[in-house]
């Protein structure tokens, strides 16, 4: 019978010391706070780049017509010398002024 208590006292002992082990890789009280807060701030992060992707269009929802507006207003104002002076369309520039404020 002592040979049968030994083998399960060696069996007991080393349980005990893989217990003892996994006990050891834990974290700690601080290691889990630290994890929990970066943990955090990477989803808040991860939350406003989410947020910011619902705001950006898609191919198939981008309105294809405001650009052709736009074509077409710039087609128009190169052929305004007023609207191509002030878009800065126009090759002869704006008009220089005389000191006085009037126009040359």
């Amino acid at each position: 019978m002592s040979s049968s208590s030994s083998f399960t006292s060696k069996k007991m002992n080393g349980f005990l010391g893989k217990l003892s082990e996994v006990l050891g890789a834990l974290p700690s009280a601080d290691d889990k706070s630290r994890i929990d807060n970066e943990l955090r701030t990477l989803i808040e992060y991860l939350e406003r780049i989410r947020r910011q992707l619902k705001l950006v269009p898609t191919n198939s929802t981008a309105d294809r017509a405001s650009i052709e507006r736009l074509r077409e207003f710039m087609e128009a104002a190169e052929t305004d010398p007023v609207l191509s002076r002030v878009l800065g369309l126009s090759k002869n520039g704006p008009r220089n002024r005389r000191r006085d404020g009037g126009l040359t």
